[in-house]
């Protein structure tokens, strides 16, 4: 895993020599450094699809339609 800064104060890119790499890594590490960072662009992560859905649940959950009803 490589991690390059964007800005001091915000934004980094990752990268890892297999995208799978990115799953041995604890999902709170991942979050917390969203939070921190405020931005993380990943590059060249080449996942299946299955692997792909798995990835975007590291960062939370998708909606239900309930989470909705409050907007219309």
């Amino acid at each position: 895993m490589n991690i390059n800064n964007i800005h001091n104060d915000w934004g980094s890119t990752i990268t890892f020599d297999n995208p799978n790499d990115f799953f041995n890594v604890d999902k709170t590490y991942w979050r917390n450094m969203l939070y921190d960072r405020k931005l993380i662009v990943f590059k060249t992560m080449n996942f299946s699809t299955l692997d792909y859905a798995k990835f975007g649940y590291y960062f939370g959950n998708p909606w239900k339609k309930e989470d909705y009803t409050y907007s219309l």
